[in-house]
């Protein structure tokens, strides 16, 4: 019985934050698309580019831009909405953690601490792979995989 309440609080908060109002601006013709979410704003950007590209992206962009960093279920799922919202097609976008190659630990490029993932299976792989950069799939439920740096992907970014 508690795991049958448990499930029906966690769909209502789920269907909540998919639901609740943000503020949404599209600029197709750019491939740039942006909503808002508890205060921050993310925008996707169409345009596929190298991890390194992608984060030297956002930080030009102001506002001290970064690639997106993820600290919550909620903000994972709204970012995955948002991707499906503006029918990206993407299977995979660049978020903001990469794995240091030295400490063979992951971290934000905004500098924030690394204390919420969400890998697919399989996933990290081993740190002798080189697979160092974090992509968000869009075609499951959001869940992470680490791969090549120098792959071109669409990207997210916050400011």
């Amino acid at each position: 019985m508690k795991a049958i309440l448990v499930f029906l609080i966690l769909l209502v908060v789920a269907e909540s934050i998919l639901s609740a109002p943000n503020e949404i601006t599209a600029l197709s013709e750019a491939g740039t698309y942006s909503m808002i979410f508890e205060g921050v704003t993310y925008t996707l950007y169409s345009s596929p580019l190298t991890f390194a590209q992608a984060e030297a992206s956002c930080t030009r962009t102001g506002y001290n831009g970064h690639l997106v960093s993820i600290h919550s279920h909620s903000l994972n799922l709204f970012l995955l909405h948002m991707v499906r919202h503006f029918n990206v097609d993407a299977h995979q976008m660049w978020i903001g953690g990469k794995r240091n190659s030295f400490r063979r630990k992951f971290y934000w490029t905004d500098g924030s601490r690394w204390n919420y993932w969400y890998w697919g299976s399989g996933s990290p792989s081993g740190p002798g792979y080189h697979q160092n950069c974090v992509v968000m799939s869009t075609t499951n439920p959001g869940y992470w995989h680490d791969i090549f740096c120098s792959y071109k992907r669409p990207y997210i970014c916050e400011h």
